[in-house]
């Protein structure tokens, strides 16, 4: 879908790139939601990820991600 309009996550032009991430960097045991504990946890090192990433939008996708932030 992202190539369908031009992005990609290897593109060397910055104003075509995607960067990809996740509220947790692994997945809890037996693939659960992560608890509200482990989120609050990593919630400022997310913080600082899409900081020096600077993206110019940001799209959050899934009931995780939209909580957390």
């Amino acid at each position: 879908m992202l190539a369908a309009i031009g992005l990609a996550r290897t593109a060397p032009d910055p104003g075509a790139a995607v960067y990809i991430t996740n509220v947790l960097p692994w997945r809890p045991p037996n693939n659960r939601d992560p608890e509200p504990g482990e989120i609050e946890l990593f919630l400022p090192y997310l913080q600082r990820h899409i900081a020096l990433a600077d993206p110019d939008i940001l799209v959050l996708m899934g009931n995780t991600p939209c909580k957390a932030l």
